[in-house]
Formats: structure tokens, sequence, C-alpha cells
């Protein structure tokens, strides 16, 4: 039985009349298999809920609604359900590294629906995206698109026996730029042909209030009014309307930009472009023919205009693979890749607190970054500044990769034969045997 056909459950009034159940009677009996259905849409939900709130159990937002979770997570089934959903106000801020930028944090109960769409849009992506678009997916990222491009060099050269031209571009205000208009006709056109599932009727429902919401007119701005006055009406969703941008900082949106720019990367292999890297607004197109990279350059030009999208003017240039290339934060060479110049800058100019338990995070996370690429020299520049600061109460292992607390033993003699001493730069550390 379904909701609104003829073999409804049924009610008697109070006037002996029998009727068909209906949403819109007072006297209602629900239908088993709506029942059912409901019951199922709630799971789905928590289970959305529970992967949110994974990693963000010490976020503000998250306590606060951990408070009274169940509760609050029932009552956003419910709103779905009936389709009274109303998108919650964001937090609105500016951070300054790498770039100044402006993010919009969503409600943490706002962030459980982007969840739950996300499970459901990724399978579908992954059949549409090819490998050139890197943002946001399974097993791909900032190091897969760095590794993509100094792979695609080695192809494109045949192993560096042959000339090779790299055409690096950035799209300008790209986030702010991206027309809802042309977005949701096309992800609606595959949802409908791809998306079979029974609750798909909320899932399109949901998706579309996600798109088309302006977070810019019900938010809540944690920095002070001014500092938006230099900022760039391209860069900002308050200086654009109700058609255009989408908030940085929505996992939505991050999933949504690698669909819209689909088109984009077709576009591109059409032209005779074979080895095409995306990451969000950034491009490295490798390519054996320097003409045909000037001869596309207008035709690019062309049709980013028909998606309502520009070339940034300072952040193109096309030259031979041997001088290098700076992509997403790395320096890409022949037969190596470097740390670029802003996380060794920052790792070198590091403060290091008192206690080396409070510096562990801080260490370990550029060395995380580090150890992708050809940058020893400088976490031993790293080690060295925490071997002065800490001297024997933490060693490294893995080649540099990893700071450890050296733990603190009632019998010295035990905790001793546990490490191998080693002269380090005229210091003695502690290195585990074992690495």
């Amino acid at each position: 039985m379904t909701q609104y056909s003829s073999t409804n459950s049924w009610n008697a009034n109070n006037n002996g009349n029998v009727n068909n159940n209906n949403r819109r009677n007072t006297n209602r009996v629900c239908a088993v298999s709506d029942y059912q259905g409901y019951k199922l849409f709630v799971e789905n939900i928590f289970v959305a809920y529970y992967i949110c709130r994974r990693n963000k159990r010490t976020s503000v937002s998250e306590v606060n609604y951990e408070i009274d979770g169940i509760r609050r997570t029932l009552e956003l089934a419910e709103e779905v359900w009936h389709f009274r959903y109303v998108v919650s106000p964001s937090i609105c801020f500016i951070i300054y590294e790498p770039t100044k930028r402006e993010v919009f944090a969503a409600n943490f109960r706002d962030r459980i629906l982007d969840t739950w769409i996300a499970v459901r849009l990724e399978s579908i992506f992954e059949k549409h995206l090819p490998c050139s678009i890197t943002a946001n997916r399974k097993g791909k990222g900032t190091s897969y698109a760095i590794n993509k491009v100094y792979n695609d060099i080695i192809k494109c050269t045949d192993n560096y026996t042959k000339d090779a031209w790299i055409y690096k571009f950035d799209l300008r205000g790209f986030f702010m730029s991206i027309d809802k208009r042309l977005l949701w006709p096309e992800l609606k056109k595959v949802l409908d042909e791809e998306y079979n599932e029974w609750d798909k009727v909320w899932f399109m429902y949901v998706i579309e209030k996600r798109i088309f919401n302006r977070p810019q007119e019900n938010c809540i701005r944690v920095c002070p009014i001014s500092e938006w006055d230099d900022f760039p009406s391209n860069k900002s969703l308050f200086g654009q309307d109700k058609w255009h941008g989408l908030p940085i900082g929505d996992l939505l949106s991050q999933m949504l930009v690698g669909f819209f720019l689909l088109v984009f990367i077709v576009f591109l292999n059409l032209l005779g472009f074979e080895f095409v890297t995306n990451y969000v607004d950034d491009f490295a197109i490798i390519s054996p023919s320097k003409e045909l990279i000037l001869e596309s350059i207008p035709k690019i030009r062309e049709f980013l205009a028909k998606l309502g999208l520009t070339l940034h003017p300072h952040k193109s240039y096309i030259q031979h693979y041997t001088k290098g290339l700076q992509f997403l934060g790395a320096i890409i060479k022949p037969h190596r890749i470097y740390a670029g110049h802003r996380l060794k800058r920052k790792a070198l100019k590091l403060r290091l607190p008192k206690s080396p338990n409070k510096a562990l995070s801080s260490v370990n996370s550029y060395l995380g970054l580090m150890k992708h690429y050809n940058s020893r020299k400088i976490r031993m520049t790293l080690a060295d500044m925490c071997f002065k600061k800490y001297k024997d109460k933490v060693y490294f292992c893995g080649g540099y990769e990893k700071m450890v607390v050296a733990k603190v033993s009632k019998n010295p003699k035990k905790l001793r034969s546990k490490y191998d001493k080693q002269l380090h730069h005229g210091l003695k550390v502690y290195y585990l045997n074992e690495i």
C-alpha cells in the first residue's frame, strides 16, 4: 500500500462514512509501507549523523548539537520527510593562510544532510568523472594530483627523451562564478538517469535546497565586517546574485565543482590534450606541442566564457618541462618533486613550545606533508631545531618522517637498552633499533 492510492488503509469518520487514508485527514491511519519507508529513512539520517560526527567530536558546533543529538536528528529527518526542511544559518569567517578567503561553515545539522547526500553522490560521480579530476575523491587528492602530473610528464616525454610543454592555469573567482542555472539542470539530468532508489524524491529535494541556498543572507559573522572592506567582489558571496556562487567550506560544494568542470575536461580532450590534471580551480596540461597550446588558448577562453568562468590573468603560463612546475604547493622537476617554498618557510619559522608533547602535532604535521617530497634536508633541519630545544626527550623514526616523545622509565638501563645512541650533528639522540 502507498499513500493516496485506492488501496490505502482506510479509516471510519464519526458520521459512519469510510474513506481512504490521506495526509490531509486529521483522523488517519498510516499505510504500512509508508511507515517502513519512514523508519528506513530515519535510520539513514542517523547513519549520516554518526559518520559526520566521527572527526568533529571536539568542535563547538558538534558539542552543542550532541547535547540533544538524538532528538535533533529525529526532528531533522521529520522536516525532510514532510518537505519542511529549512537551511540553518552558517558561520562566516575569513582565513588568511595560504591566501585570504571567505569561508562559510555550515551548521552541524546541515552537515549531516551533506554527508547523507555525499554518500549517495559519490558512487554516481565515480562513474562519470575521469581521473583528470582529482579533488574530493576517495583515493585521490593533492598528493595524487601532484604525482599524476609527474607521471604525465614522464609519459609525454617518453621518460625525458622528448620535448614537452606545460600549460599551467587557474580560474579566477571560481566558486563565486559557478552558475547554478547551469549546474542544477545537468546534475538533475544525471540523477534522474542514475539514481533510482526509493528515497529519490527526498534526495533531489535536499540537493536542490542546498544548491540554491544563499548562506550570505542568513549567516553569523565571527570576523569584524571591516575585514571585507578590501575583499574583492569576485571572491565573496556577498557580491553575487542569487544565481551565482557556491560557499567555500561546504562538503557538497566541494563535490559539485568537479561535476561542474566535467564538460570542460571533455572539451580539453577534444582539443587534443591527453594529459590533463585538475584540482578544484588549478589545471596542468602536458603537451608535446607548444603550438597546439597557443592555438587552443583562445578556444579555452571562449568555452570558459560560456560557463561563466575566466582564466586568472596572473596565474597562467607556458614553459618547458625542464624548467619545473609549481603545482598545489609542490615543485615538480625531472626525476624529483620538492616541497614548495611556502611550506619550507613555515616549517623553519615554527615556534616550538617548552613541552615536546605540545609540539608533537605541529612538528609531525609538517613532517607528514614533506615526507611525500624529496625533502630529507629540510626535515633534518627541522629535526635539528627539535634536538636543540628538547635534547634527548624526543627521537625521530622512519627517516625523519615522525617525531616521538621518549617515554620516561623508572629503570633507565632498561629504557636505554631499547634505543641505539647515535650522533646527529654533534648531538646525542635516540633512534629505535628496529627502524
